[in-house]
């Protein structure tokens, strides 16, 4: 996917989870959240990405090592969005990634850019199984007018949308959503495990 990059969100708060941890470094089968966002940028070959953490993760900037550029978050979304841009090569699209998708793929990333292009729209969101993910395409000219968040928004009201049809992807945002996703994760091994003889 050359004609794209990445910017995957890590600086959110964990306060469902009521823990200090950041909540990209909480573990699902024994792996940081952040790992499968990463691993699903870097295996989609987007050019680049850039992850956005809150500051003083430094756990963070460590488990990213070389596979993306790292970025202080900003004030906003909207601000961390474009400051993350400004570190990227220029590409036609920007794919926004939330970090707290485990189940977040490759295929999913090629699907939702394959599909923005086709709509030829200004901003895509994929949806899987019928739920939406948070997982956004948007034009490099889009992308560079997020100036506050109401801007944000109005992209986010206006996208058009990629349907996938995958089971819905968990969002962790709660211990419970940690255990859910555990499950899940763990249903998809023994079934390739299975499948692989």
């Amino acid at each position: 996917m050359a004609n794209a990059v990445g910017v995957i969100l890590a600086a959110g708060p964990s306060l469902r989870m009521k823990t200090d941890t950041p909540k990209p470094l909480h573990r699902v089968c024994g792996r940081p959240l952040l790992e499968y966002a990463l691993d699903a940028a870097v295996e989609s070959e987007l050019s680049a990405a850039a992850v956005v953490i809150p500051a003083g993760a430094e756990a963070m900037v460590a488990l990213v090592g070389e596979r993306a550029r790292v970025v202080a978050a900003g004030d906003t979304v909207a601000a961390s969005i474009t400051l993350a841009l400004a570190t990227l090569p220029e590409a036609e699209h920007l794919l926004v990634i939330p970090a707290d998708l485990p189940q977040l793929r490759a295929h999913h990333l090629k699907s939702l850019l394959d599909c923005h292009i086709a709509q030829a729209a200004n901003a895509t969101l994929l949806v899987a199984g019928g739920v939406p993910t948070g997982v956004y395409a948007l034009r490099r000219e889009v992308a560079l007018s997020l100036d506050s968040p109401a801007a944000l928004d109005a992209v986010i009201a206006s996208a058009a949308t990629c349907n996938v049809a995958d089971e819905p992807l968990i969002d962790v945002d709660t211990r419970a959503d940690l255990a859910r996703a555990e499950k899940a994760l763990r249903r998809e091994v023994i079934a390739r495990l299975m499948d692989e003889g």
